[in-house]
């Protein structure tokens, strides 16, 4: 019998420019207190995932098109978190004996 690890659910950033002073922050749908700065979109979403303590080998990240418009301040990006060993086969403990 073989087991696989279950996978690690997706995880929505939100990313907005603030319009005092152009500079984005960049949040997590589940914890909108918890903000990450940067001076583009892409370093507040760098600024998210280290604070999270993931780096960019263990996510894979896509932008959702029908809500993200970039030149209006706003974006959303599905986080998928990809662990190692992830879909992994195990044997099953009855197999080892």
């Amino acid at each position: 019998m073989i087991f696989q690890k279950p996978a690690m659910p997706d995880r929505l950033a939100v990313l907005k420019r603030q319009p005092e002073n152009s500079s984005w922050i960049a949040r997590l749908a589940d914890s909108p207190a918890t903000e990450f700065p940067g001076n583009s979109p892409s370093e507040a979403l760098g600024q998210l995932l280290r604070g999270n303590g993931w780096s960019m080998s263990e996510v894979e990240l896509n932008t959702d098109p029908d809500r993200t418009n970039l030149s209006a301040g706003h974006a959303e990006v599905i986080i998928t978190l990809l662990r190692p060993g992830l879909g992994t086969a195990y044997p099953d403990c009855r197999d080892l004996g």
